[in-house]
């Protein structure tokens, strides 16, 4: 059964003009992972927002969106954030709870306490941290998983180990379904 206050959420996520992807055919991704943060499925997040601007005769360049508007949406949602960025994006940090930004801040170089924030499993986490990440799935290989499952590509996910993929894929299957209930795929 659905949550008012989630579908709610869900719904003011969806029909913002921020966090539209740069990501041909990935016009979700970004809110999917705003919804996954305000909804309390994953601790921490990274988003971006920007916006098409039509140079004429078909060309483009991606404009960063105004970060004070940003924070401002974000904070409607009642998640914090950290915002900076460039001419391109604002690009976001965000969390329903501070402290956890806070952590993030004070230990930027704990890689081991990002994965956790980030809601990665520690198999995931620590086959990153292996030099060379010979642990990894390869993009291909990956895209292939989350496509046999019915996830999209695009859909936010985190670089699956090789040796334990089988056991995090449940993680990425649950966040989807998550964003799938509430209409955000």
């Amino acid at each position: 059964m659905k949550d008012a206050r989630l579908t709610e959420l869900a719904n003011k996520i969806y029909t913002s003009e921020l966090f539209t992807s740069s990501t041909e055919n990935c016009t979700l991704n970004e809110k999917q992972n705003i919804f996954l943060i305000a909804g309390g499925v994953k601790p921490v997040g990274f988003v971006s927002s920007c916006h098409k601007k039509d140079l004429g005769e078909g060309a483009y360049e991606y404009e960063a969106d105004d970060a004070d508007f940003v924070v401002k949406f974000l904070s409607s949602l009642g998640l914090f954030s950290r915002a900076f960025g460039d001419k391109h994006t604002t690009d976001a940090i965000i969390s329903l709870k501070e402290e956890y930004l806070l952590q993030l801040d004070s230990k930027a170089d704990d890689h081991r306490l990002a994965g956790k924030l980030y809601g990665y499993p520690d198999t995931a986490v620590e086959a990153f941290l292996i030099p060379n990440k010979a642990d990894i799935l390869e993009d291909d290989e990956q895209d292939q998983v989350l496509l046999t499952a019915g996830i999209p590509i695009c859909f936010p996910a985190f670089k699956m180990s090789i040796s334990h993929w089988h056991e995090e894929l449940p993680i990425v299957q649950k966040w989807y379904n998550f964003c799938k209930l509430y209409g955000l795929v």
